[in-house]
């Protein structure tokens, strides 16, 4: 025999044993490789603080609203909150340095609320007509608004009809009604003679002089005249949100506002 086909022969001998020993390294390699571990869960088990935060100045649910991005975002991590009687708390669970960061954030935030601010919203409501009609003479601190008028819409004979004022705090939302009828009506009907306003401000008193600025709408009897317009009033502005006609009769609304 020669020496190449000796060394076949070595091969196909020692194949099979060669293969047997491959298969049973492979199975005894997969019996002794571990699980691979949940972290999360081992990680939590280990590292995971609670804290409860006392509220003291501020609503929680609004705190709540603040703080609740600076978690880690884990699924076992809990931000809750409570706002029962007296008693105000924000319960923390997560890892400590995320309850670091949510402590500092509640501390910077929960602080007393700034004074409140108000202005006085005042609603100059007008008869217009270009011929004589009966009724109140419009007050002198609208004699500017008076002449605009006269010189753009060609009104010769203004009236009161109402002037309604308001007293708006921290932005929140104003509203209110009042009754009046065409100039020398004697009757009046709730129905048709019905005034509302409405004022949504989203401003009082900014550093740009601005006093209010928000939405504005009125309404008279069954008609809206005005729905949601945005206005923006500063010092000793007045505004001429709108009119409306009634036959030969126009309703002219100025709005102004004051500082408190």
């Amino acid at each position: 025999m020669n020496n190449l086909a000796k060394i076949a022969l070595t091969l196909l001998v020692a194949y099979p044993a060669l293969q047997g020993q491959i298969v049973k390294d492979s199975n005894s390699s997969a019996q002794k490789a571990p699980s691979a571990p949940n972290l999360s869960e081992s990680v939590n088990l280990r590292g995971f603080k609670s804290k409860i935060f006392t509220i003291e100045h501020r609503n929680p649910r609004d705190l709540f609203m603040a703080i609740r991005g600076l978690g880690s975002g884990d699924p076992n991590a809990l931000v809750q909150t409570n706002d029962m009687g007296d008693i105000k708390t924000i319960t923390v669970r997560d890892f400590p340095e995320n309850i670091a960061v949510i402590e500092s954030a509640i501390k910077r935030l929960d602080v007393p609320m700034p004074e409140a601010k108000a202005v006085e919203l005042c609603i100059s409501v007008l008869w217009a007509s270009k011929k004589d009609i009966p009724g109140e003479p419009v007050s002198t601190a609208l004699s500017d608004v008076i002449k605009e008028i006269s010189n753009t819409l060609n009104y010769k004979y203004f009236r009161e009809a109402a002037i309604i004022t308001s007293v708006i705090k921290n932005n929140s939302n104003a509203s209110g009604t009042v009754i009046f009828g065409l100039p020398g009506e004697k009757t009046l009907y709730p129905d048709t003679s019905l005034f509302k306003w409405t004022m949504e401000p989203d401003i009082i008193k900014n550093n740009d002089k601005r006093i209010i600025s928000g939405q504005f709408s009125i309404s008279y009897g069954n008609t809206t005249h005005i729905k949601n317009a945005y206005i923006n009033l500063k010092v000793e502005e007045k505004l001429l949100v709108g009119t409306a006609t009634y036959g030969g009769l126009a309703m002219v609304v100025v709005v102004s506002a004051k500082e408190l």
